[in-house]
Order: C-alpha cells, then sequence, then structure tokens
C-alpha cells in the first residue's frame, strides 16, 4: 500500500512491527541510527529495531501512533502477535488531518453531531467509518484466523519433522551399535584365528621335532641292529673254530685209548 501523499495516521496496539522506509529520502518523522541512514519512526517505546527481508522493523508494545508524509512507500505494519487485542489500521482518506487518532476524529464527530445542524451528514459519516472500520476488523480476523491456520500447520509439520528427526536418529543410533558389536565380534574372531594359528604352528613344530627325534631313533636302530648281526657273526664264527678245534681233540683222546687198550704190558 503505497502512501496517499499527504501526512497521514497509522494507528497499533502490539506487538505490531511497522517497516522503515529503506532510503533517506522518505519523509518520515522522527531520529534513526546511522547504519540504516535513515530518519526512523518516532515510537513511545525502547524496543530495538528488527530486519526482516530488506526492510527495518520496529516492535512496539503498545498503542501508538505514527504520522509520516510525502510520496513514500509504506506498508501496513505486521502484527507479531496472536492476541486478538492486537491490531493496525491504516488512517487514509480523512481529508489530511494527521494531528489526532482516529478515535479522537470520531469522538469529535460524535460531538459535533450534537451542536451543529448538520449532525446527519455528520452521523452518516461516522455510520461509513464505523462500517469501513467494521469491515477492516473482519479483514484483520480473517488475517489473524489464517494466521492461527498457518501457524498451527507449521507446529503440525515441525512435529512432523522432529518425530522423521528422532525415528532417523534412533535408526542410526542402533545401526551403529549394530556395527560396533559386529566389529567387536570380528575382533574377537580375528583374534581367535591367530590363537589358532600359532597353536597350529607349534603344533608343526612338534611334529617336525618328533619326526626328527623318530628319523634319530630309526638310524640309531639300524646302527644297533647292524652291530648285533656283526656280534651274531663273530660269535658263530666261534663257534665253528671252536668246533674246527674239538674234532682233533676227540679224535686224538679215541686213539689214546685204542693205544692204551691194546698195550701189552698193561696187567
Amino acid at each position: 500500500m503505497r502512501c496517499p501523499g499527504q501526512p497521514h495516521w497509522v494507528e497499533g496496539f502490539g506487538p505490531v512491527a511497522f517497516p522503515v522506509p529503506p532510503e533517506s529520502g522518505g519523509a518520515c518523522v522522527g531520529s534513526a541510527p546511522p547504519e540504516i541512514r535513515l530518519e526512523a519512526l518516532t515510537l513511545p517505546t525502547s524496543r530495538q529495531l528488527m530486519a526482516v527481508g530488506h526492510d527495518y522493523y520496529q516492535k512496539a508494545s503498545m498503542k501508538i501512533n505514527i504520522s509520516h508524509g510525502g510520496v513514500c512507500i509504506f506498508m501496513l505494519g505486521v502484527l507479531l502477535s496472536c492476541d486478538p487485542a492486537a491490531y493496525v489500521r491504516p488512517f487514509f482518506g480523512l481529508h489530511g488531518v494527521a494531528l489526532q487518532s482516529y478515535k479522537e476524529l470520531l469522538s469529535s464527530y460524535e460531538a459535533a453531531s450534537w451542536s451543529y445542524s448538520w449532525a446527519g451528514q455528520l452521523e452518516g459519516e461516522l455510520k461509513a467509518h464505523k462500517k469501513k472500520e467494521a469491515h477492516e476488523e473482519g479483514v484483520l480476523q480473517r488475517r489473524l484466523k489464517n494466521r492461527l491456520s498457518e501457524h498451527t500447520t507449521l507446529q503440525e509439520r515441525y512435529g512432523v519433522s522432529v518425530r522423521r528427526t528422532e525415528a532417523v536418529r534412533a535408526t542410526f543410533e542402533g545401526v551403529q551399535t549394530e556395527r560396533d558389536s559386529t566389529m567387536r565380534e570380528r575382533d574377537a574372531a580375528v583374534k581367535e584365528r591367530d590363537s589358532l594359528r600359532a597353536g597350529k604352528d607349534e603344533i608343526l613344530q612338534t611334529d617336525d621335532r618328533l619326526l626328527d627325534q623318530l628319523t634319530e631313533s630309526q638310524r640309531q636302530a639300524q646302527v644297533i641292529e647292524a652291530t648285533m648281526e656283526g656280534a651274531n657273526g663273530l660269535e658263530e664264527l666261534a663257534r665253528l673254530e671252536e668246533a674246527e678245534l674239538e674234532v682233533p681233540a676227540t679224535l686224538w683222546a679215541s686213539v689214546r685209548d685204542d693205544v692204551s687198550s691194546s698195550d701189552p704190558l698193561d696187567p
């Protein structure tokens, strides 16, 4: 909504955010901080400026009247609360009156309707303004209802998003726990495999030692067997030699016996 090109009023009961024109050429009255190079609106509040998008907003927590003039872009204030008592209204088309509030103007109209003969005309204008005000209140109520509906929808979406995030986090934690358990089982299996390999190597070394001992025992047995065979041969040879010696001795004994039996001198 553009400024009508003449001084006008905007009334709001907070918390309401009013935009400040983006350039210093605007005709708004008051003082401004140096960072926006603009005469900010004079408000009866100590709230700080709040940037929304590309505009600067001023929060107002009480009922205020703001007047400015010139051909500047001045959008309506934005309600920052769901309180039904909060409102913001423009005062355009009031014949250039910019030094009193809308309710004061209506009060003057009501007083004038009793004081002047043209009270009917003022009453008609008053009804028209009241009708306009009622229409604006209806529009604002519909906007408020839409805002509440959007707020509820956003809360529901936020709740769904939170639940999805928690589900994803729980799934991730479960997967991570399962992965850690699998890693621990794998480490235990690797340790057991290494232990089995070490036992296998030790068994193989023991088998090699036993095989070497068996080979040495077989070699010693062969040596002993060969030695025993040699000893048996020597014994056989000795027996043969003894037998050869015994045969002549036997013959000599028999001859001696024969001779002694045939001796004539024997009595």
